[in-house]
């Protein structure tokens, strides 16, 4: 472990763990299902190298993901050159933006993080957006799925829909 991971983990409070190509899989085919509008927009908080929002972006969305962490942001910003991507990746605090214009958000978050991002997207989200959550259950938010076929944790779909 570099002291660049060691410096992200400790500043973010969420250490890198990437989501595998199976379970990618699973969860951008369970979007599908979800029949979203073709331009809808899809945030990732906490994207990593930006794997989710590059095979997302591939089904017609417009892709935006934030990243705190300098290691992660530039692996995510060199990946999207090699890819030729039009995905916007953004070096920022995800507690410092506007959820108002995400269709669907994406987060691959620690328990305590995700916890404390839910009233954030509780309070700015419009109505009917989507969350989908690898790993963490948020309590109020109405669950509309849960995806027992992701390995070693579940997926969770849920909306703010009241």
């Amino acid at each position: 472990m570099s002291w660049l991971t060691i410096y992200a983990n400790f500043r973010t409070k969420v250490p890198y763990c990437g989501l595998n190509k199976n379970n990618l899989s699973i969860i951008i085919s369970e979007i599908e299902k979800l029949k979203l509008k073709k331009n809808s927009q899809i945030y990732d908080l906490g994207c990593g190298d930006g794997r989710f929002l590059f095979a997302i972006e591939k089904k017609n969305y417009k892709t935006k993901g934030y990243e705190l962490s300098w290691p992660h942001y530039l692996k995510a910003k060199l990946k999207k050159i090699l890819k030729k991507s039009k995905a916007k990746i953004i070096r920022k605090d995800f507690f410092e933006i506007n959820l108002k214009e995400a269709d669907l958000i994406f987060i691959f978050l620690v328990d305590t993080i995700a916890l404390k991002l839910e009233k954030k997207i509780k309070k700015e989200t419009k109505k009917n957006t989507i969350v989908i959550s690898y790993e963490s259950q948020l309590k109020n938010l109405k669950l509309i799925k849960t995806i027992n076929t992701t390995k070693p944790s579940k997926t969770y779909i849920y909306t703010n829909a009241s």
